[in-house]
């Protein structure tokens, strides 16, 4: 198995809005949103300029820019602030499909276009509709106090032989340390939980993340266990 891409890592979740913009630009690379025909067609659709990228800063500086654009569109139904997001969505799941399924497939824009309009809607009926509110329990459970936890998972696809993984570590406050994800070669999806435990491990390591408690809700990797093990998922 060889490795795809360079396994990036987030280390303040209080700089999340910054962290989160870059992190797209380094799961869509290569190829960048940018070079991407796809992506230049949406774009030019709207009449937006792309200006030259010089490197991961001035993307970054660049889509925060766009952003805040406030694009104005000749159906007043649509808003920027709701077509934005749903567009650099869009670019990212084509991407996907065409790694996938080995396609070139354009960006549809009457989808995009029709699931803006669609939140809008559903946001703007809900808003005004009163309705009690839910609350969801969460299933994390912090580990002993002194501990940091890695939670771990990984995904494959069988037709092309491409998986992800990824993990988060938190100490026993639940507070954000780190995250991780990386794209990777793989023959089935116990391989990407493996693979998605060592890099967790590695980490671990690397950042001192000891002593830790590791949570996976892979059935193949628990049947490994031994009842022995002092270590419990």
């Amino acid at each position: 198995m060889t490795e795809s891409h360079q396994v990036t890592t987030f280390a303040n979740f209080k700089s999340f809005p910054r962290t989160c913009v870059k992190s797209v630009m380094l799961i869509l690379k290569p190829p960048s949103i940018f070079s991407l025909t796809i992506a230049q067609n949406l774009w030019n659709q709207l009449n937006i300029p792309i200006s030259p990228i010089v490197n991961d800063h001035s993307i970054v500086n660049w889509l925060l820019t766009l952003k805040n654009l406030n694009h104005a569109f000749a159906d007043p139904l649509l808003s920027w602030e709701i077509y934005f997001p749903f567009a650099i969505w869009h670019i990212w799941l084509n991407r996907n499909n065409n790694i996938f399924h080995n396609s070139n497939s354009p960006i549809s824009i009457p989808t995009v276009i029709a699931r803006t309009l669609e939140y809008a809607f559903t946001g703007k009926f809900l808003s005004s509709t009163p309705s009690d509110k839910i609350t969801i329990h969460a299933r994390w459970k912090p580990p002993p106090y002194g501990l940091y936890k890695l939670n771990f998972d990984g995904s494959f696809s069988a037709p092309s032989l491409v998986g992800g993984l990824g993990g988060v570590f938190r100490d026993e406050y639940g507070n954000w340390k780190m995250g991780f994800y990386q794209q990777h070669q793989g023959f089935n999806a116990t391989s990407m939980e493996l693979l998605a435990l060592l890099r967790g491990i590695e980490l671990a390591y690397h950042h001192k993340f000891v002593p830790l408690a590791i949570k996976t809700d892979s059935a193949e990797i628990l049947a490994e266990e031994t009842a022995e093990s002092p270590y419990q998922p």
